[in-house]
This record gives structure tokens, sequence and C-alpha cells, in this order.
């Protein structure tokens, strides 16, 4: 197995996992080839089932309630994702994965420091409307993503305060 197979590899869970938490916030049910794969529960479920710790927001956006924990340890690369809603309708989600292999960063639209920690802000667009707002850095080996279509700065104040 090369360097490069296994970062594409590494890549493709958490472009997975990222998917899996998207489609989540949106709304509907996870694609039946999840069923089995992912659990659905509590912060606390989701923090005995996983290897890594779990932080939650100490901050959140006026009006936000915790939705949804959703995890799995099936695909190679454990992961977490906590969804919010607002009743704006807007939303966001904090993914934490630990993949197997370190891959590259995506993209970078603005580099900052998260808890002293080099984070990447990505704005997702789609023709030119904003989707959502990514914010993206990696404690030791687990990778955190903050991401939703609320305010970057709003972004930046919630993966500030996880602890």
């Amino acid at each position: 197995m090369t360097v490069a197979w296994r970062r594409r590899m590494g890549r493709a869970l958490v472009v997975s996992a990222v998917a899996l938490a998207t489609a989540a916030c949106a709304g509907p049910p996870p694609p039946p080839e999840f069923k089995g794969i992912l659990a659905t529960g509590t912060v606390a479920e989701a923090r005995t089932a996983v290897p890594f710790r779990v932080r939650q927001p100490a901050y959140a956006p006026e009006g936000a309630k915790l939705a949804a924990v959703e995890w799995s340890t099936q695909m190679g690369a454990p992961f977490v994702v906590q969804r919010y809603s607002m009743a704006t309708g807007q939303g966001f989600y904090i993914l934490a994965i630990q993949p197997s292999e370190e891959f590259d960063t995506p993209p970078i639209d603005n580099e900052m420091l998260i808890q002293g920690r080099m984070a990447t802000l990505m704005a997702i667009r789609e023709d030119d409307r904003l989707l959502e707002w990514r914010l993206f850095w990696r404690v030791g080996g687990v990778y955190h993503l903050v991401a939703g279509d609320v305010a970057a700065d709003e972004m930046v104040r919630i993966a500030s305060s996880l602890r």
C-alpha cells in the first residue's frame, strides 16, 4: 500500500463522513447502506463508543438546540456528528473523525487559529450562492469540522468554545 493510496482512502472516509453529516443536517434519513453502521443516541453514548474525546460547544447561537448525535466505528475511521438546529431554519453540525491515515487538507479560503491549532475556513458555494461555511482543523489524530449555514463568525465562536 502506498502512502498516496492510504491518503486517498483516508480522504475518502472523511469525505463520506462529511457527506453523511451534511445530509443528516438537511433532514432526510441516512441512506440504506448506512443502516447498522450509523448509531444514534446521546453525546454520553457516543463518548463511550469512540476512541477519542468528544467535545461539545460551550457557546451556540441563540436558539440552537442539539437535534441529534450520530456516530460510527464501522468504517475504519470512527466519527461523531452532533447536529444542531435553530428555529430560524438554520443549523450547524460538529464532526470529529479519527482517520487511520493522515490526509491532505482541503482548499483554503482563510486560515486562523482555533484553540491554538491552525484551522481552515472554507465557503461551500453552488454557482455564486453560499451553501455553508466549513471550519476544519486537527488536534492530534482527530480532525474537527464545524459547518453549517450560520455566519462564519458564529462558526469561529462555536469552534473556539469546544470543550
